[in-house]
């Protein structure tokens, strides 16, 4: 197999394992958010915008994740680097940004 093949195919695989870890981050938090106010706001939970503003979040989320490795197989395709150390930077990064979001989106729903 070719090294650049190999190279991507490693990119990919890596991602995707690290995918695994943000979506369970991020649902733990959402349930901690989510478990927070339904003591606080007990009829606003079952509401179907909330409902939907929770998939919503989902989707965008892991449509922004496709950053991290888009940069990285850009990063080698373009630029001919590879940037494995900046791997769990970028991953971080992108957690952060996303669990930051999820608790600000939570404390604007706090009366």
């Amino acid at each position: 197999m070719d090294e650049a093949v190999r190279y991507l195919k490693t990119v990919c695989l890596t991602w995707e394992k690290l995918r695994v870890v943000y979506n369970l981050i991020l649902f733990v938090e959402a349930l901690a958010c989510h478990m927070y106010l339904r003591q606080v706001l007990q009829g606003f939970l079952a509401d179907d915008q909330y409902r939907l503003g929770i998939i919503l979040f989902g989707v965008v989320a892991n449509m922004f994740y496709c950053l991290g490795p888009l940069l990285e197989t850009c990063a080698y395709v373009v630029l001919g680097r590879r940037i494995q150390r900046a791997r769990l930077l970028l991953f971080a990064a992108g957690l952060v940004f996303s669990t930051g979001l999820i608790l600000t989106l939570a404390t604007e729903l706090i009366p």
